[in-house]
């Protein structure tokens, strides 16, 4: 089930008319303490994923009710409505009780208090997780992954996979990735591009596969990731793994590769001549939805 804001007063009686939601979707609002157990009232063992935003009202009975879903699988839980003076008790909110979880996301992570609380779980079949950093103004803290490092601490050796956002990430892999000693999957989101130099000689050897991903201007051609792809080709033979650059708008409307060639011929000549100078040495330069830039159809325009 996929619900928006103004739905959102009518779930608990629509929750009614769904006995078999296995995956519970709520968007643009927070998730009171009523739709929460009504879910768990009628759902509390049968549902497998939820995505949710907390609201600051009543966190620790709301962190309580999502500890009752013992079959979930996936666990999203979007924090920006959470004051960073929130306090939760180590006593009266139990920790997290989720054995068969295997993905977890937390977006935005820079809340400490939260990220220790969910270190405090029993998470054994975890093996992805998802985190974003967000800026914070002066004198706000923590800025750093210092917020999340006791789930590294505790959950880091069993992960597979990893995907995090944040403004800078330098500090994020030197800190944080020690921990990940099986990890096979890094996918890293960036507003600022490190030279792939900053971050390699962090990288885990139990990796096969990094994805890195930024913000770019597409109506200019943007110098930063020109430099980017300039460090990922001159480098490319000091990393062992797959290696692959996904492009994001940071406008309104999504890079895609099928249609960039009617848009903007001379960017997609450019892009072009990147992407097979970098494919040669095994790093595939992609699209927002994951096509190779390079492929037939964005060559056609059809």
């Amino acid at each position: 089930m996929h619900v928006n804001g103004p739905g959102a007063l009518m779930i608990p009686k629509i929750l009614l008319y769904t006995p078999s939601l296995q995956r519970f979707h709520l968007c643009d609002c927070p998730a009171g303490v009523d739709v929460l157990a009504s879910l768990v009232q009628l759902f509390g063992a049968q549902l497998l994923h939820l995505d949710i935003t907390l609201s600051e009202e009543d966190v620790p009975l709301s962190l309580a009710l999502i500890g009752k879903f013992v079959a979930l699988q996936r666990l999203q839980l979007n924090l920006h409505e959470l004051e960073d003076t929130l306090t939760i008790s180590d006593g009266p909110t139990t920790a997290f009780h989720m054995p068969k979880l295997r993905s977890l996301e937390l977006n935005p992570c820079n809340h400490e208090e939260f990220a220790r609380f969910i270190a405090r779980g029993y998470f054994p079949a975890l093996i992805e997780l998802t985190f974003k950093f967000v800026h914070r103004p002066v004198g706000h803290q923590p800025t750093t992954c210092e917020a999340v490092r006791l789930l590294f601490e505790k959950f880091g050796s069993g992960l597979k996979r990893i995907s995090v956002s944040a403004p800078e990430l330098e500090d994020i892999a030197e800190i944080l990735f020690p921990f990940m000693t099986n990890v096979e999957e890094i996918t890293m989101r960036l507003e600022l591009f490190p030279t792939l130099l900053d971050i390699a000689r962090f990288i885990p050897k139990s990796v096969v596969r990094l994805c890195l991903e930024t913000y770019w201007n597409m109506t200019a051609y943007d110098h930063a990731l020109v430099s980017c792809l300039d460090d990922l080709h001159y480098n490319a033979k000091q990393l062992p793994l797959s290696l692959v650059v996904r492009m994001l708008s940071s406008g309104t409307h999504p890079f895609l590769w099928r249609t960039v060639t009617g848009t903007n011929p001379s960017l997609a000549g450019k892009l072009l001549r990147y992407s097979l100078w970098l494919q040669e040495e095994g790093i595939q330069l992609q699209d927002e939805s994951g096509m190779w830039v390079g492929i037939t159809m964005g060559l056609t325009g059809s």
